[in-house]
């Protein structure tokens, strides 16, 4: 077999300076230096030949006895990238590559300041909605890049630890789900650009989202221990209804086809608010709009929606139907 004669350049002093944007030296920063050998590979990892570690002193330097080739430290920093719902907008880099110069010097920001936002997450009544995830976005130069971070609690709330890197939210229920899922239909929503603005600037930030899109519309149910003598009949709502949905009790009479009625919603501490409902039945579904809220703003100051439009279908198990005690 033959030989291989492998010739490496001479080693000599090379000298790496970390600097912040405004030229303050990175002080006490530990890091690892190795030769830069190749990254194409899947996420483009290094592999190179360790030099050693190394902290920077006072003015934010590091002395290296290595050739003159290129160079890999590996650290992390956060890259200017421009704009984004932050206002300036960054990169959360991991591992950097260098020139193969005798005195190099690198300018990044090392931190990067977080902030904690509130957002709120209610249905198009305003009833809150829970168990969503919210899903996130930022900029990076590695694989990462997205994952799950936060589920909105009891009160549809979620807080989450944000920063400039960050360039979108969005929210889910159920899933994940991968691209074109048609499960996926009506279950999720990207925050818009102006939403993201403002949760960034006021850090608190509350999504009406609407109903869940559905083949069947969702049920109405009979509360619990509400008792009625006339059995159930899918074409007809006459009677009280519970609504998973928006978490509210609607009180309704049919004659024909026409509907009318009132939707009670109640919040603790906050009292409820009662609106008059019109709608319509057409085969097995009812179309039903709640219309003048009273009160208009409830005990905490909230006011109430101006109407409310939902499309319901009854829940047909005749064996919920007992005789009125």
């Amino acid at each position: 077999m033959g030989e291989t004669q492998l010739i490496l350049p001479s080693p000599t002093k090379r000298h790496i300076t970390l600097l912040y944007p405004d030229g303050r030296p990175k002080v006490g920063m530990d890091l690892t230096v190795s030769e830069f050998l190749w990254n194409q590979n899947h996420c483009a990892v290094h592999e190179g030949l360790p030099l050693g570690s190394f902290r920077t002193d006072e003015k934010g330097t590091i002395e290296v006895l290595a050739p003159l080739v290129p160079l890999y430290l590996d650290v992390e920093y956060l890259h200017n990238v421009g704009t984004g719902p932050a206002g300036v907008a960054y990169s959360a880099n991991s591992g950097m590559k260098i020139g193969p110069e005798e005195r190099v010097v690198v300018k990044e920001e090392w931190e990067l300041a977080g902030i904690t936002v509130e957002l709120r997450v209610l249905t198009p009544s305003g009833q809150p909605r829970r168990g969503v995830d919210i899903y996130a976005n930022w900029n990076t130069n590695t694989c990462g890049g997205h994952d799950r971070i936060a589920e909105t609690d009891a009160k549809g709330t979620a807080r989450l630890d944000l920063d400039a890197t960050f360039t979108a939210l969005g929210l889910m229920i159920g899933g994940p789900y991968s691209v074109g899922d048609p499960d996926a239909e009506g279950k999720s929503r990207d925050l818009t650009d102006a939403e993201m603005r403002e949760l960034f600037s006021k850090r608190k930030l509350t999504v009406r989202w609407g109903p869940v899109a559905r083949e069947v519309p969702p049920m109405l149910a009979r509360p619990l221990g509400y008792w009625t003598s006339v059995p159930v009949n899918c074409e007809n709502v006459r009677g009280k209804w519970a609504d998973p949905e928006n978490g509210g009790t609607w009180t309704l009479n049919q004659i024909g086809d026409d509907i009318t009625g009132s939707l009670m919603l109640f919040k603790p501490n906050c009292g409820s608010v009662t609106w008059q409902v019109a709608g319509r039945m057409n085969g097995g579904v009812a179309t039903l709009n709640a219309t003048q809220p009273s009160p208009s703003v409830d005990k905490c100051g909230a006011p109430a929606a101006a109407s409310i439009t939902a499309t319901r279908a009854p829940y047909c198990n005749t064996q919920s139907a007992k005789p009125r005690k």
